[in-house]
């Protein structure tokens, strides 16, 4: 007789909870690294301006921000999107 299709094994079902915690921590994972890497763009926005190099001010101040926060968006969607808040 063929079971129906709404049937699950129970081993199975431990597999795909395994998969499912290993992915949203890797995600969370990969959300405080971008985080990590805006910070360090927004540090070298300083240490660009301190050291006064061949690069315009502004272009350097608008390059860092920008990129600063993109990976900081990025990163704390990643990471909200794996809690609930």
């Amino acid at each position: 007789m063929k079971q129906p299709a709404y049937k699950t094994r129970i081993m199975g079902m431990d597999k795909v909870a395994k998969k499912s915690k290993k992915k949203t921590t890797m995600k969370e994972d990969a959300g405080k690294l971008l985080m990590d890497i805006g910070k360090l763009v927004f540090g070298s926005i300083f240490l660009g301006g301190i050291l006064r190099g061949e690069i315009p001010q502004t272009l350097l101040l608008i390059a860092g921000f920008s990129g600063a926060s993109v990976f900081c968006i990025v990163g704390l969607l990643l990471v909200a999107k794996n809690k609930d808040i």
